[in-house]
């Protein structure tokens, strides 16, 4: 473990202890699984192989409160699309500073996204399938779609 990750992991103790935030120890068979559903390079997806994928920069926000508002908004047009708006249960992981991932209801999610999104990485959040991903990449670009392979790949 790390120091931000910790920090995280101490935040998030209520939330873990009252069984609504689940820790997954190892993110590392999610970044495997992800291969089967989307177009990944060593960089990560490759959105332009994503038909109908969404890019959101984040780049102009004027303030912390504006980049915040800027990727709740995303966040919002994410769970709309997926419908984990309501209660759908999503996994949240990262590829730098954290090594494990976090299971929770979308909505709980949605509050506490800032804490993900200002660990220095990108920040993948997907539905349980894996059909839907958000990526924040951390030079402040939002990414979301959905699996071009859903219907014929499995994990």
């Amino acid at each position: 473990m790390n120091t931000l990750e910790d920090a995280l992991i101490s935040t998030l103790k209520q939330y873990i202890s009252d069984s609504r935030v689940a820790v997954i120890e190892d993110d590392g068979p999610l970044f495997e699984s992800m291969k089967h559903f989307y177009p990944v390079t060593r960089s990560g997806i490759d959105w332009n192989k994503v038909p109908m994928h969404v890019h959101i920069p984040v780049v102009g926000a004027a303030s912390h409160e504006d980049r915040v508002a800027v990727l709740r908004g995303a966040l919002g047009q994410f769970g709309s699309a997926s419908r984990l708006t309501s209660a759908g249960m999503c996994l949240v992981f990262g590829d730098n500073v954290t090594e494990k991932a976090f299971r929770m209801e979308y909505p709980l999610f949605m509050s506490l996204s800032p804490l993900f999104f200002e660990m220095p990485q990108v920040t993948y959040v997907v539905s349980e399938d894996m059909a839907w991903c958000f990526e924040v990449a951390y030079d402040d670009h939002v990414f979301f779609g959905r699996s071009p392979f859903t219907e014929t790949r499995k994990p």
